[in-house]
């Protein structure tokens, strides 16, 4: 039931659209895996939910901005902060 879990969702756009017709302006994080806290308060993630946390997983994390002409654009990068991914 996670709404990111499909990589054709609109969820991300959606929710930064609303925002900006709200006055919020600003980057857009998205998760497509379940996103866990540690005791030390370490962020985690995970496909499941219930085992294989991974820390630093980047390739789970799309951000969503707007570009200079006002079009909602999202970027993936890995783990070395090389993009993967760009839908502008």
């Amino acid at each position: 039931n996670n709404l990111t879990d499909n990589p054709d969702s609109q969820y991300g756009k959606q929710v930064i659209q609303r925002l900006h017709q709200g006055g919020i302006n600003g980057d857009l994080s998205v998760r497509s895996s379940y996103v866990g806290i540690q005791p030390d308060g370490t962020k985690v993630t995970s496909d499941t939910g219930v085992d294989n946390w991974k820390h630093k997983d980047s390739e789970a994390k799309t951000v969503y901005s707007y570009d200079k002409n006002g079009k909602v654009e999202s970027k993936v990068y890995d783990n070395n902060g090389v993009l993967v991914k760009y839908n502008g």
